[in-house]
């Protein structure tokens, strides 16, 4: 269930480890520039800057985690590889570090979760706190994706006695999902709460938040804050032309609907057919863990006028669903 939304979000939460734990995994000389052209000029440009540096450590690496970025695990496992013939313990560290987290979007559980505490072993040796932190919680977020939720926990606890990590976005995150899968929806929802505190202008993190509020606001039986939320999700899903977002999106309207006794088919059947078309495993268990949901008793009125019930199908080359008609958006009066 977990699975396709880290992916979605994973080389995102796992470069603002390199923001935050400074020399701890790369030279702010060579790294540190790269990563900075990677934010204002894009990937390409930042592939270029560490082209023209040669075969250095530290360029080696740089490839590596911009390939990361861009989704490409198997050449940041190769030039990962690389660096981890480095002398260096630091290299070495970092390598581990890019090794895990390639390998956890791969499917290698066993493998990954070796390089992650290889990672973590190295950066305690370097007394280096933050570091430890992000690898504790790269090894939590691991087990996450088997839904493995005992070892998630501990890793994510030790993170917590590591370092500051309440300030910490991706630590709340873990968290909340760790709650979810315990089925303590008040208390996912409460950490999804202090998430959306902590981000400013990520459309992308942002969206995906307001699409988990919207889904415990719902499980909670607090369908006009589930929906006022799921609205704004979708609005930026669509934004950003994410079709992902919005089946999550559409997830939460079947619902609301269901949650709301009305007739949830037509939501169903759309996120339903995308997950078919698209082998979304994770999709669909989402899409059946709804079915067996028990809603809570309503503690606020679904509004008038309603969804339609039976709405014509979406235009053609239009996969995003459009906002159903009569479901105020946030913010209109």
């Amino acid at each position: 269930m977990l699975k396709n939304k880290l992916q979605t979000y994973w080389p995102v939460l796992a470069a603002m480890a390199l923001v935050l734990t400074g020399s701890s995994l790369y030279n702010y000389n060579v790294l540190g520039q790269g990563y900075q052209i990677m934010r204002s000029e894009g990937p390409k440009a930042a592939l270029a800057f560490f082209l023209n540096r040669g075969e250095t450590y530290d360029s080696l690496f740089g490839i590596g985690w911009n390939a990361f970025r861009e989704g490409d695990y198997e050449t940041a496992l190769e030039y990962g590889n690389r660096v981890l013939l480095s002398r260096k313990v630091e290299d070495r560290a970092r390598a581990s570090y890019l090794l895990g987290v390639a390998l956890t979007n791969l499917g290698g559980k066993m493998a990954a979760e070796e390089h992650l505490k290889t990672a973590l072993d190295l950066y305690h040796s370097l007394n280096k706190p933050l570091s430890e932190f992000r690898c504790q919680m790269a090894i939590a977020r691991l087990n996450l994706t088997y839904e493995d939720v005992e070892v998630a926990e501990y890793y994510a606890n030790l993170a917590e006695a590591t370092y500051d990590a309440w300030n910490d976005q991706f630590f709340l995150y873990i968290k909340s999902q760790i709650a979810f899968l315990r089925r303590d929806y008040k208390v996912a929802l409460e950490l999804v709460e202090q998430q959306e505190k902590l981000i400013k202008n990520d459309q992308p993190q942002l969206a995906g938040v307001y699409g988990d509020l919207g889904f415990y606001h719902c499980l909670l039986g607090e369908l006009d804050k589930g929906l006022e939320y799921t609205m704004m999700a979708q609005s930026l899903a669509m934004k950003l032309n994410s079709e992902l977002l919005a089946m999550y999106n559409t997830i939460n309207l079947f619902l609301y609907m269901k949650c709301s006794f009305r007739d949830f088919t037509y939501f169903r059947e759309v996120a339903l057919n995308y997950a078919r078309q698209q082998k979304d495993t994770k999709l669909l268990e989402k899409i059946y863990f709804v079915d067996k949901a028990e809603c809570a008793i309503p503690t606020t009125n679904p509004g008038h006028p309603d969804p339609p019930d039976d709405p014509p199908p979406p235009p053609a080359n239009q996969p995003l669903l459009e906002q159903p008609q009569g479901v105020r958006k946030s913010g209109q009066n």
